[in-house]
């Protein structure tokens, strides 16, 4: 089996100022699938993004990282979280068609944060447990005709900001 890498854009708050990159703090968390159990996608206290910088010279993607495949899941964002010997960073949640869900830091993917602060895999593949392939679960539903590669966590996990728990929903 081949993995495919894929860049995943980091631009959870990216918003550049023509001249240099404004550094955001005290950004909302992105708990769950378009902000709010509703799904409405709507972000009641954005305070920086503007129909006048929102464009093609203001914003944009600030860098990218590498995941062991394709993204169908929503990132989700949470701000000063504690990671066990690496400290308080904000970050990015992204899991991928490969069972995998990686915790990026959102502000920087250079010195240490150029790798993910933590990764963790739902499968075993000396155990026989992998991501389904997409071509072995076409039958019996036409909707898996639309993905390529893997079929693994296809929804948006959900994080309880109380626990500190992400859950997620992983097919192997």
């Amino acid at each position: 089996m081949s993995v495919n890498r894929v860049g995943v854009v980091l631009a959870v708050a990216g918003v550049c100022c023509l001249a240099s990159a404004l550094i955001v703090s005290a950004q909302v968390s992105v708990l769950t699938a378009h902000n709010d159990n509703a799904r409405t996608g709507l972000n009641p206290n954005e305070t920086l993004l503007t129909h006048s910088n929102v464009n093609r010279y203001g914003f944009g993607r600030l860098f990218s990282q590498p995941v062991d495949e394709q993204v169908y899941a929503q990132p989700l964002y949470v701000p000063n979280v504690s990671i066990t010997n690496k400290g308080i960073h904000n970050v990015v949640f992204v899991a991928t068609q490969n069972d995998s869900v990686y915790a990026f830091d959102a502000d920087s993917n250079t010195g240490s944060n150029s790798v993910p602060l933590w990764h963790a895999s739902f499968i075993n593949p000396a155990g026989g447990i992998i991501a389904v392939p997409a071509a072995d679960a076409a039958y019996p539903s036409a909707d898996c005709l639309t993905f390529v590669g893997d079929i693994g966590i296809v929804g948006t996990p959900v994080i309880d900001s109380v626990s500190g728990t992400l859950y997620s929903v992983a097919r192997t």
